[in-house]
């Protein structure tokens, strides 16, 4: 993990090709506010929010794992 420390509207990019730059926007009784820039095509969520799209998403049960070896998918045991 990379910790970076920043000041309010101070920012990071992150990428070259898909560029995404995260700036501190505000900071405030021990809480800080970030805005992100990055292509639409881009997703971008508060973890638990996209753990619970993913849980509802692909069970674990149900989860593939991709073989780059091979290329082919195969289903996580």
């Amino acid at each position: 993990m990379l910790l970076l420390r920043r000041r309010r509207g101070q920012s990071i990019v992150i990428g070259r090709h898909a560029e995404i730059t995260v700036k501190v926007v505000e900071e405030k009784n021990g809480t800080i506010t970030l805005g992100v820039e990055a292509p639409k095509a881009i997703l971008i969520d508060r973890e638990e929010m996209y753990r619970k799209r993913e849980g509802e998403l692909l069970p674990p049960e149900s989860t593939r794992e991709i073989n780059t070896e091979k290329g082919d998918d195969n289903v996580a045991a």
